[in-house]
């Protein structure tokens, strides 16, 4: 098995973050899921650690069965190795909010005020606790594979994908995004309108 895994790291490492979050997030959600009811919001956010311990444990015990303490020890030295000036850390931290804002502002005027932006003071809190454990597996493990492999922009849009598909419960069933369940495809293709405000 050590040895499937060292020539598969990257699928086991990938299979085993889905099958942590996702499965303790079904477990959690099923029930509710399954007889129909709505999913409370304090409900929801007990998934959060669920999701976010997903990506540290896999890359922890996937580097543990392919580099051994070795591997662990570099993988924790590099969390608290400092490559870059201050000034991209906050560029790094300010970007997605920012491009969500505008993304946000955009939809409210075009399509609905539905979209205005809110407040999510918790969202302080969460963030660096979800960045923190979610990069130990995702900037820690697999994107140095995936560079290597793929190259710096390649490994990085994959790596952006898969780290997207494994976000979509979290978009559904979380409230971070609106409207859920049955009107969620339904929000891709409606929010795809741009070009003429919808008051509907």
């Amino acid at each position: 098995m050590t040895e499937l895994i060292r020539r598969h790291s990257l699928l086991a490492y990938f299979g085993l973050t889905f099958l942590w979050s996702w499965g303790t997030a079904l477990a959690i959600l099923g029930p509710r899921l399954l007889s129909g009811e709505p999913i409370p919001t304090w409900l929801g956010l007990t998934t959060f650690p669920a999701m976010i311990l997903g990506p540290a444990l896999a890359g922890i015990v996937i580097t543990a069965a392919v580099d051994g303490r070795a591997g662990l020890a570099d993988l924790l030295t590099n969390m608290r190795r400092v490559r870059f000036a201050p000034r991209w850390y906050a560029i790094a931290c300010l970007l997605a909010p920012g491009v969500l804002q505008v993304m946000l502002c955009a939809m409210a005027v075009t399509i609905s005020p539905v979209f205005a932006p809110g407040l999510f003071p918790l969202g302080v809190v969460f963030g660096p606790i979800a960045g923190f454990f979610e990069e130990i597996g995702w900037s820690g493990f697999a994107y140095p594979r995936l560079r290597q492999r793929y190259g710096a922009i390649g490994g990085g849009v994959l790596l952006g994908l898969i780290w997207g598909v494994w976000h979509l419960p979290v978009l559904d069933f979380m409230g971070t995004a609106s409207p859920h369940g049955a009107y969620f495809p339904a929000f891709w293709l409606h929010s795809s309108r741009w070009s003429r405000p919808c008051g509907c």
